[in-house]
This record gives C-alpha cells, structure tokens and sequence, in this order.
C-alpha cells in the first residue's frame, strides 16, 4: 500500500489502533523496537485489508498460521494478549489466525543483537508476502550471525545472483548457479538443520580450503573415492564447527528454571510503591543481576510516565532497558496482601521485577507470567499461601494446567 494511503486522514483511526497496538507490544513483551516506524506501517497495512474479515468473522484458509503458532508459541501468546487492545478497539474478536499473522509481523521486527565480523552474502527469495520473508530473515540473522541478508526478493526479479551472494535461501523453487537451499516459510527444525550445514560449511570452509587438503591427498587417492574422501572431510569440518559455535536449537529459559524460592516473598503490612519495588528487587542486586541503577531507572520512568507497566488488575510487571543495569536475565516474583498504591488508581498486589538481557530471551518467561496471572481470581489464591514452596507449587499448578487445556 502506498505511503499516501497510509497518511490518509480516512484512515486516521486505523493509523492510531496501529501505533496503539506496537506500543502495548512493547509494553507487554518488554521490548522495544529500533525500526518502530516500519512495524507501523506493515501492521497499519495489514490491519486495514483485514478489518473486512475481522467485520464478517472470515477465517484465512492459509496454513501458514498453523505453522507460525507450532514454531513462535511464546511470541504467539504474548501477541494474543495484546490483541484484546484490537478487540476492543474495533468491538470484534480477533480469530488466531490473525493473531498469528500480528505474531509474524512483530517477531519480524525484533531486534537482534550485532556481531560484526566478515559476512557470508545471503538472498532471500520469498513467494509469501513481507512479513514472512522478513521473519525469515532474521531467523537466519539470528542463527547465523555470519550471515548477511542482501535482500528478500521474489523469482521474477533475481538477476545476477553470484555477483550479490553466496547462497540463496527460498520458499519456492528455484534454479541458480549460486547454491540454493528451499525452506518452509515459518523454518522448521530440518529447515535449521539443512541452513546449518550449508552456512556453517560455508563460513568454516573460507578458513579451512577443502581443495588445498584434497591436492595434497590426490596423489594416493584413486577414482571414485576421491568424492567419498572430500565428502568425508567436509562432513568431519562441519561436524567440528557445530561443536565450537552456535547451535541451532533454541535455549530460551522459562519461569521455573529461573524463579526459584530465593526470588520470591509474600509480605504482610503497609509498602510505598519505592519500598515494594526495592523489595522485589534486592535478591535481584544481591545475586549481582542487576544493578541499582536498573531500578532508579523503573522508578524515574514510572514518575514520569505513570503506571504504565501493570500488565494485569492487580500485576505490575517493572521493567527497563537492558543497558540501565542487566547483567544476566532474571526476575523475582513478591505479592503483597496489602495493595501496593502506583497511582489513584492502580493498586498492586504483585509485583514482578523482569531483568532482560536483549529484545527476545525472556519471551517464554514472559509467557510463563502472562499465562499465572491471566486470570485476575488467581491472585487472591496466591495471597493466601503461606510459604514460599506453595508459590512455586502453585505457579506449577497454574501452568500445567493451562498447558492441560491447550492441549485438549
């Protein structure tokens, strides 16, 4: 859609739900996006084609969803959260299948952190629309950190591949005489695999010339075992670079790897929001995860914004940049049986401290915090706890449980 139907004043209300949409996204995930005006204009595009569907309860037949919500379940929930912003926005409920499509185009647009260093040149060619091959690029970038996306393109327009890149990574098929590798549109684990041994060869071949080892060996080798050999010896190079560099599959932690009884409390008497937030924290500080610069900076941000982090009746979820003072990811979970006042009228009987290392690690905890206290009846269940074990059960018991019903 062009740039002046975006700047349309008709559609002035879609453009504010969008710019609504990115910033609860943000605010919910604990993110924040460097190219947020890009993220605008995709959502406010899509958005706008969809609110037909949205209107008459159309459902998208493309299977994609299935696949985005199979591969980014964290990036999924968090995403459905927010799209009750849409929901009542527009007085229509917002199916999965659009949720996932939000999902792609925010998980696009996450940042990734920088590793600069030489490049292996990488074409993406994409039959699927912006949002899945952006969300193709930079599940290779953040894979590979080696790899340098040079663009996403369709068939149609390819020319003059060898001169831009050095492999070509597509959707559809496609004939090159750069090596090409086709892939599903949401990448599934064999997709990984398959990427991972044609862009780890490629970056570990450049520093280890397979072709110099084969001429020094040719001379005692014959026929058609010359091809086994060279095959041999790239599958034992590749084999040693997995060992020593990243690997593919993913690592995330989730709340119960992290919160443990040293992170959580429950606290009788009367708390000023300051005092709850140092409270919850000072496990945090002790253990060197933050520093106490982290919280003065939550504490300025909600002094001058207001209590913008509470992300359920009753649930603050504090928060600030990775570079105000995070040394690793962790967080600490304190409930307070006397409501913490925030404001006139925001009231806290949770109170969660979150130190994020980068834009993306701590969505499954996220997601693990978002699915305890979905339900705003829980809260008053944990306050009656009496021992820190009971909290850690009873978090185990929530999640379970929700896992039980996806499940069914």
């Amino acid at each position: 859609m062009s740039e002046d139907i975006f700047e349309n004043t008709n559609n002035e209300m879609v453009y504010e739900i969008t710019k609504a949409l990115v910033t609860e996204f943000e605010k919910t995930a604990c993110v924040i996006f460097d190219n947020k005006e890009d993220l605008e204009r995709e959502l406010f595009v899509h958005i706008n084609s969809s609110l037909y569907r949205y209107q008459y309860g159309i459902q998208s037949l493309d299977m994609l969803n299935r696949d985005i919500i199979r591969e980014y379940p964290d990036l999924f929930e968090i995403t459905k959260i927010v799209s009750k912003y849409l929901e009542n926005q527009i007085g229509l409920p917002i199916p999965d299948t659009e949720v996932a499509y939000l999902a792609l185009h925010f998980g696009a647009h996450l940042p990734i952190s920088n590793n600069k260093s030489d490049k292996i040149r990488v074409l993406i060619v994409c039959a699927n629309g912006i949002s899945t091959g952006n969300m193709l690029k930079r599940e290779i970038m953040k894979m590979f950190p080696k790899a340098e996306v040079v663009g996403v393109e369709a068939s149609s327009k390819i020319k003059n591949v060898q001169a831009v890149c050095e492999l070509i990574v597509t959707t559809v098929a496609f004939k090159s005489v750069v090596p090409v590798v086709q892939v599903h549109p949401i990448l599934t684990g064999r997709d990984k695999e398959v990427l991972a041994r044609h862009l780890k060869k490629e970056e570990f071949m450049g520093k280890v010339k397979v072709d110099d080892l084969m001429n020094i060996i040719e001379p005692y080798i014959k026929g058609k075992v010359y091809d086994e050999i060279r095959e041999s010896i790239e599958e034992y190079l590749f084999n040693c670079k997995k060992g020593m560099e990243t690997e593919i599959r993913e690592n995330y932690q989730d709340l119960k790897s992290v919160v443990d009884d040293l992170r959580v409390d429950i606290h009788d008497g009367k708390y000023m929001w300051t005092q709850a937030l140092w409270e919850t924290a000072d496990y945090l500080i002790q253990n060197k995860s933050i520093e106490s610069a982290y919280i003065n900076s939550i504490i300025s941000q909600i002094r001058y914004y207001g209590s913008y982090m509470f992300i359920m009746p009753r649930v603050i979820l504090a928060h600030s940049k990775p570079e105000m003072g995070v040394n690793q990811l962790d967080c600490s979970i304190h409930f307070f049986r006397e409501p913490v006042r925030f404001s006139d009228k925001d009231l806290a009987n949770v109170v969660i401290v979150l130190a994020a290392i980068d834009q993306e690690s701590h969505l499954k905890l996220l997601r693990d915090i978002i699915t305890i206290f979905g339900e705003d009846s829980v809260v008053d269940e944990f306050l009656t706890c009496s021992t820190k074990t009971e909290i850690l059960d009873k978090f185990q018991e929530v999640l379970r449980a929700a896992k039980k019903i996806q499940i069914e």
